[in-house]
């Protein structure tokens, strides 16, 4: 009966915001507490069923809510304790990836967002959550004769509370209009695009960048499907 108990709490948690994170901690209890009894005390819950069809309506919300984010496509379904939030960067980050793509690449930023990812436990709170999403940018130009760059910031605070910064040049493979890229660090993004250097600067920036990483337009597979654009990597 106590787990039963649990599961209408945290259906009636539904019935008031079915995204809330209060909503997927009393998801998450009544599952702890059904995951601890044996199987034949789990067949005398009568309402466990109900349990796993609000799990699944939490993430089809959920997965509905990030795919009309207007700023990427991720490709994988989030589980329904998960969160991914996913917006513009503010004016000063967009400032400083503009100014960082400038300095390292001779790039124009194109568009500039931010990813925070974690997953809620039983009690609320936040947990780490150590997870790769595939991107999908969606190019309103066409960038075919351009270099492609996808710039990583990320902060982290040491003991001190003062902030360091690392930044990375992530792969990104070129499909017609769309960008597709890993993200696997929360943090900021951002999406720039260079002139295509003369084939003599091409070879000489391959020769400077073997040990950093390599640029050039590629054709090749990736997940499965043969695609071919512009590469970037480089750190």
């Amino acid at each position: 009966k106590e787990i039963e108990i649990l599961i209408q709490e945290a259906q009636k948690a539904g019935e008031e915001n079915l995204t809330e994170n209060s909503t997927v901690a009393a998801v998450k209890k009544a599952e702890e507490a059904l995951s601890a009894v044996t199987k034949d005390v789990q067949a005398l819950v009568n309402n466990s069923a109900e349990l796993e069809t609000l799990k699944t309506s939490i993430a089809d919300a959920k997965n509905k809510e990030l795919a009309a984010n207007g700023i990427i496509t991720i490709k994988e379904s989030i589980p329904y304790d998960a969160v991914v939030i996913i917006n513009d960067a503010d004016e000063n980050t967009a400032k400083t990836l503009e100014e960082i793509l400038s300095a390292d690449k001779k790039a124009e930023l194109k568009n500039a967002f931010t990813l925070e990812k974690y997953k809620i436990a039983a009690d609320g709170s936040i947990e780490n959550w150590d997870t790769e999403l595939t991107a999908v940018l969606q190019c309103k130009e066409d960038i075919g004769e351009k270099q492609v760059y996808i710039l990583q910031k990320t902060d982290v605070f040491n003991k001190t509370k003062e902030v360091a910064s690392t930044t990375n040049y992530l792969q990104a493979v070129v499909e017609g209009q769309n960008v597709t890229f890993k993200m696997d660090q929360d943090g900021a993004y951002a999406f720039g695009v260079a002139a295509v250097a003369s084939t003599d600067n091409n070879n000489q920036n391959d020769n400077n960048q073997n040990s950093n990483g390599t640029s050039g337009t590629t054709s090749g597979t990736t997940g499965g499907t043969s695609t071919t654009g512009t590469v970037a990597t480089g750190s």
